[in-house]
């Protein structure tokens, strides 16, 4: 890292120290502008390789932009963006989560595409956390969630063992064979999980098998925010219903035996049918991604072609 850049990154990007910054990148490219030995402007990608529909590809993550205060509005960062363009010509695909700062400029001046909008699910499990100071609320829902549970037909999921694991290698690449032909999606190889993983350094990771073979995984955190505490779903792949229901369903009872206030998960088409059967609904959180292909031929504008989760980026 340039270290011109330190004080813009710990004043614009609020970070307390450079390793809390660097953790979130596995493969970091970084682009700065400089000026009287003191950098004004700074791009951060993080490069990954995509599945697509034409196979693997180069993907780049855009995690970071910052422009010291009194130098925006100023045209830096697009004549930034550029050069970087210009400078990782390998990169055949950018996509992102950007704040509304940024997706602003991504979108106006640097040719991407609003792909759509990442809808967040939630299954609440206390619901009196959840609508404290409304106790008549939190007795409704409550009691809505209980009659919801009971009408929901789950699937037989008595095949399904789902247990804890350590081990990266019981899941890496998993997804390669799980996600239906035609998904864009970050491979996850162990070197992108262990990296993703250890910036969080408080996931846990629960494996389904199916007659002794893996069929899904799922990494979750315990998050606490505005007195609520919840398990976030940071990454999950199945091969088949079941197997995603059997994961979520531990997940679940996991929940509830530590008295957490809910469940959350990224709402997905692949696994939207099973996700209304378990309870979730849409939990009026929504977080827009973006894209743009440069060395490919395929439809990235819809956001049913893609497959993401929360562990690709900084929501969480």
């Amino acid at each position: 890292m340039n270290e011109n850049a330190i004080d813009l990154i710990k004043e614009t990007l609020k970070f307390e120290s450079v390793d809390e910054f660097e953790s979130r990148y596995t493969n970091p490219v970084h682009k700065y502008v400089e000026e009287d030995g003191k950098a004004i402007a700074h791009l951060g990608c993080d490069k990954r390789v995509l599945l697509s529909p034409v196979g693997e590809i180069n993907g780049g993550f855009m995690l970071d932009n910052a422009v010291a205060e009194e130098k925006r509005k100023q045209g830096i960062f697009t004549a930034l963006y550029k050069e970087f363009e210009k400078e990782n010509g390998d990169i055949d695909l950018f996509y992102g989560f950007p704040l509304q700062y940024e997706l602003l400029n991504l979108v106006d001046k640097q040719d991407y595409s609003i792909v759509g909008e990442v809808q967040v699910f939630a299954k609440i499990l206390n619901s009196s956390d959840i609508m404290q100071g409304h106790s008549i609320l939190g007795t409704i829902v409550s009691f809505i969630n209980k009659i919801r549970d009971k009408r929901s037909k789950t699937l037989d999921i008595s095949g399904v063992e789902v247990s804890e694991t350590k081990n990266l290698g019981d899941i890496e690449n998993l997804g390669d064979e799980t996600i239906s032909s035609g998904k864009i999606y970050t491979k996850r190889t162990t070197d992108f999980l262990s990296k993703r993983l250890k910036h969080w350094g408080d996931c846990e990771i629960l494996v389904a098998k199916t007659s002794g073979e893996f069929s899904g995984y799922i990494i979750y955190r315990f998050i606490e925010r505005n007195d609520i505490k919840y398990y976030m779903t940071m990454d999950i792949f199945a091969k088949d219903e079941v197997s995603f229901e059997a994961l979520i369903s531990k997940l679940i009872e996991i929940g509830r035996e530590r008295e957490v206030s809910l469940v959350g998960i990224w709402q997905n088409s692949v696994y939207s049918t099973s996700l209304k059967r378990l309870g979730f609904s849409f939990a009026r959180s929504s977080i827009p991604f973006v894209a743009k292909k440069r060395n490919v031929d395929f439809d990235i504008k819809n956001i049913n072609n893609w497959y993401l989760q929360p562990i690709e980026g900084e929501i969480y």
